[in-house]
């Protein structure tokens, strides 16, 4: 018989969410942010818009499935349950979720069938489902993304675990990881930190890529283009197909009946969206402890922390943590002791450069000569 605790604390005791560069999990409750897919598109790390090509290609086999008929295949394409294991959703309590069963599947595979502008098309970011089918929000558009990346999530949280002390079950079950070779789904068994409330598996989620609501979004889309749209046309009474009228507060469900006969409405929404990129940021908004009491206390732990070799590494850390804290999320994946192509030289810690504004914005965009490559100290 297996003894649960009950917890919704910090799986890493001691350790600050200002300090990581994931998001921590909150044991037993879900924390109100999703994986928003639009983030890595935007991304300066090569790792990070790979992955989104990863998950729109992915969708876009499922739509050539339905194109094509083969809607066995899209089935098994568009099979996306809840990713339980990253903590995130908008459950009210627990951790509770559907994903997308196979009502869900349905209602994508017959949203695809009625729209041949979107077939042809194909999504250039999953987050426009959201603007085509009455089922998907930003719940949804999380569970789809968790589902491609649950490969790359693993390895980040083995990585991350060794680096933050995490304990690791070895050969804990993953169920319905995406194999990018066989482009299937696969059981597997995988090392894994696992929760002490359920004994469940966790992974961890960088910060850089979660938000409260995806950038692309159903309510900012209506508010900002479909409803001029609509008074564009004169039509905010206008039958639309299959019946009812579009009122001013539109039904998700009739605009999703405009916006699936006419895709374009949607391919100006999501340029304007690509366009400001440069203000879509990560939410810290979840971070519920105090900036001023944890620069407080990493000042304390610097200033008592000893001189010499034997403390070389606590030191290291403690700057990791201090880097991490000052800069994230425009620093991303901090790493210790990090060696050179060639082997010959080992950096202390390295960072990816995310940002897409302030001082690091500017080193970024500098030629890496001189003191911008003592002071950026980053992957390129």
């Amino acid at each position: 018989m297996t003894v649960t605790r009950k917890s919704t604390g910090p799986l890493l005791e001691g350790v600050s969410q200002y300090d990581v560069d994931f998001v921590i999990p909150r044991l037993g409750v879900d924390l109100p942010l999703g994986i928003d897919p639009f983030l890595m598109f935007k991304s300066r790390d090569e790792e990070f818009r790979r992955l989104h090509q990863l998950i729109t290609a992915h969708f876009n086999a499922g739509v050539q499935a339905v194109r094509l008929g083969r809607l066995h295949q899209a089935d098994e394409i568009f099979d996306f349950p809840e990713v339980a294991a990253i903590g995130l959703g908008y459950t009210k309590s627990g951790k509770r979720g559907s994903g997308l069963g196979g009502y869900l599947r349905e209602l994508i595979i017959e949203t695809l069938k009625s729209s041949p502008g979107l077939q042809e098309r194909g999504v250039l970011h999953v987050e426009e489902m959201q603007l085509l089918a009455s089922g998907i929000g930003p719940d949804r558009i999380s569970d789809i993304s968790a589902n491609i990346l649950k490969n790359h999530l693993v390895g980040y949280t083995q990585r991350q675990a060794e680096l933050w002390n995490v304990p690791i079950q070895k050969g804990v079950p993953l169920p319905h990881l995406y194999d990018e070779a066989t482009q299937s789904w696969t059981d597997v068994y995988v090392d894994l930190p696992v929760s002490p409330v359920d004994d469940a598996p966790v992974l961890f989620v960088p910060r850089r890529i979660v938000r409260a609501l995806p950038w692309i979004n159903y309510d900012d889309f209506l508010q900002r283009d479909f409803r001029a749209y609509m008074e564009a046309r004169r039509t905010t009474s206008t039958k639309v197909d299959g019946g009812g009228s579009i009122a001013p507060r539109s039904a998700k469900l009739d605009v999703a009946n405009v916006t699936r006969h006419d895709i374009s409405i949607v391919d100006r929404y999501v340029k304007n969206r690509e366009q400001h990129a440069g203000e879509a940021q990560t939410s810290i908004e979840y971070i519920d402890e105090k900036a001023k009491t944890r620069a407080a206390s990493l000042t304390d732990r610097l200033l008592s922390t000893p001189a010499g070799k034997e403390n070389a590494s606590a030191y290291q850390h403690l700057v990791l943590e201090i880097l991490n804290f000052l800069f994230a999320p425009e620093l991303i994946d901090g790493k210790p002791e990090v060696k050179t192509i060639d082997g010959t030289e080992r950096r202390d810690i390295i960072f990816t450069n995310d940002s897409d504004e302030t001082f690091w914005h500017y080193v970024h965009g500098q030629p890496m000569t001189g003191w911008s490559k003592r002071l950026n100290h980053t992957k390129q």
